[in-house]
């Protein structure tokens, strides 16, 4: 009978001896603006994109490509406007970004070691150097440097890899390591105080702006709807007057030729003629009315 044994699966083989996960440091906004001005993703795609639509055809009367170009020029412009609106706002929060991955590098740094064989007098000694992931607000991901005592301090251990195997050595270089993290995040002159005034204030212009768009397109559909209603009103009147003029001409040629005498014509053409200068008049200044 074969014995008993506990159920296992692939991953609990050997999990004492996995290494710890390591940080994940790739930024999202960080590398859109760059350090200084025309610098970073968005210009490099600007500039590219410019490019581009600078180069000579590769086919000749190509039809297509002359709408083509038409169309990447339009949303080239629109690019920029949208991203230059945006570019404070995406500096923030790059800046932000970045303030994280320095705090994410100081909880949990990642450190390699390795050897530098220097001479001091007559003699050689093997260095040990400490180096770990860090980030810069302005210039990015960084590697700090450390050197950290000689191998020969530690005669006990025959190799690097030994030396690292004992937890006293460990801890000692996570504390010089996170001293000198801290001592970088401490000096910076761009706090979080700061960077959270900045996104208040973006976000207060922001609203601003939405408002006095909103002004705008109010004003601007008011406008328009003035002007369709005075255009309407001005057709009205024409009509009218069109409508009057008719009819002075239709009631003239009745007069005309009517079987009255020609005195008391004369004296209806008159009347018409009066009563029709009354009407373009009171039609006339119903449109001034309105305006």
């Amino acid at each position: 009978m074969y014995p008993q044994t506990k159920k296992m699966a692939y991953r609990d083989i050997n999990i004492s001896k996995q290494a710890p996960p390591k940080e994940n440091l790739a930024p999202v906004f960080s590398e859109f603006i760059g350090e200084t001005k025309g610098q970073g993703k968005i210009d490099n795609f600007v500039d590219d994109s410019k490019s581009n639509l600078k180069m000579s055809s590769s086919i000749k009367s190509d039809t297509h490509e002359i709408k083509f170009n038409s169309d990447l020029s339009k949303l080239l412009n629109l690019f920029e406007s949208e991203t230059d609106q945006r570019k404070r706002w995406l500096t923030i929060m790059g800046l932000i970004e970045r303030k994280i991955l320095q705090l994410r590098c100081y909880k949990n740094p990642t450190l390699a070691f390795s050897i530098q064989s220097q001479k001091s007098g007559d003699n050689y000694f093997s260095y040990i150097v400490i180096r770990a992931a860090f980030f810069d607000l302005y210039t990015g991901k960084k590697e700090i440097r450390r050197y950290f005592n000689k191998m020969e301090d530690y005669p006990q251990y025959n190799s690097l890899e030994e030396l690292k195997s004992d937890p006293s050595f460990m801890n000692e270089a996570l504390i010089e390591i996170k001293s000198i993290m801290a001592d970088l995040i401490n000096k910076e002159d761009i706090t979080i105080e700061y960077l959270e005034s900045q996104l208040s204030d973006l976000e207060q212009y922001s609203h601003e702006r939405y408002r006095m768009s909103r002004e705008i397109a109010l004003h601007k559909k008011n406008q328009e709807k003035a002007i369709k209603t005075r255009m309407e009103q001005e057709n009205k009147i024409s009509q009218e007057l069109e409508q009057e003029e008719e009819r002075y001409h239709k009631e003239i040629r009745a007069i005309k030729g009517g079987k009255e005498d020609a005195s008391h014509k004369e004296i209806m053409l008159t009347k018409a003629k009066d009563d029709h200068k009354c009407n373009m008049n009171r039609i006339k200044d119903k449109g001034k009315l309105n305006f």
